[in-house]
């Protein structure tokens, strides 16, 4: 009988060997794996910081343009407190065709809504007396108090909707201040404000949510998404409000590394495969070594029987 070609221990030995190695292989694998992970987690986090701050940049100067195009009928009101609907009229029309978000401007001397430009949609809100509505003569009341604008919202319009309200309050005793002639309203889409700074879209990329209703900032009401967004934020702003502030936040999607899926399978399919290649290649020279051993083995045997 010839002599086994491997020992047990030689063939413990190589078990413990292959086992080690397919260990490591796996490890080597995943290691990998997970640094590709946090390499594109990265990436997309500086992506998504750099767009937040170009929405930010851009929810700032566009809702404060259309505030300003507003401010100067308050300020044509206060210079001249005689003039009426037919001239006030003349004026909305002019800056409704420079706005982007306005919704539409109302003017309510001694806080009684009597002009709303357009009026179509908008005639619910027409005579409305702010006393009444404790909500909005929060902030009606603020911004004569401060004799400067007032930023409100989100809030809900009673003529339906959503919207962020500035608050003028006209004086016509400039620049005393000290006799209140009512207030001038200009009422911005929210949406529209949010779709076209790409607020919306961002928000399909990772987890939004806004708070400060009012301009309260950090302190304020949350009024987009979800509170737990600014746990798990990588990233917030504040927009800087002409009263105050909002703040937004922006955390990675819930699905992250679903996003990541083709990349992550094809780490995954090269990696294993070259270790597949490279079982294959050790089992191909440990069968060389036995073939080669065997036939020494049998050469050896024959000479002896000579």
């Amino acid at each position: 009988m010839l002599v086994r070609l491997l020992s047990r221990r030689h063939r413990w030995l190589l078990g413990s060997l292959s086992a080690l190695l397919f260990a490591g292989s796996i490890m080597l694998v995943e290691f990998f794996h997970q640094n590709l992970l946090q390499k594109l987690t990265l990436e997309q986090q500086q992506s998504l910081s750099r767009q937040l701050s170009l929405v930010r940049a851009n929810i700032e100067s566009e809702l404060n343009a259309n505030i300003f195009l507003a401010d100067s009928l308050a300020t044509i009101i206060s210079v001249n407190p005689s003039s009426g609907p037919d001239d006030w009229e003349l004026l909305a029309q002019a800056l409704m065709r420079k706005a982007t978000s306005i919704r539409n401007i109302a003017v309510a001397p001694d806080n009684i809504i009597r002009f709303i430009y357009p009026i179509e949609g908008n005639q619910a809100a027409l005579g409305l007396d702010y006393r009444t509505v404790p909500a909005q003569f929060r902030t009606v009341e603020l911004a004569r108090q401060r004799q400067d604008i007032m930023i409100a919202g989100p809030l809900t319009l009673v003529q339906g909707g959503t919207a962020v309200i500035a608050r003028m309050p006209i004086f016509n005793d400039a620049p005393t201040n000290q006799q209140y002639w009512g207030t001038c309203s200009v009422v911005i889409d929210i949406d529209k404000l949010f779709q076209s700074t790409g607020l919306f879209a961002l928000a399909n990329q990772g987890q939004l949510a806004m708070r400060g209703v009012d301009g309260t900032g950090a302190e304020g009401e949350l009024f987009l998404g979800n509170a737990a967004v600014f746990n798990n934020a990588f990233a917030i702003e504040n927009i800087r409000l002409l009263s105050g502030s909002w703040q937004i936040a922006l955390a990675l999607p819930q699905d992250q590394q679903g996003r990541f899926g083709l990349s992550s399978l094809l780490v995954r399919l090269v990696g294993y495969s070259l270790c597949i290649l490279l079982f294959l290649a050790l089992f191909s020279l440990y069968y060389a070594y036995r073939q080669a051993r065997l036939n020494a083995l049998q050469d050896q045997g024959k000479i002896t029987n000579i």
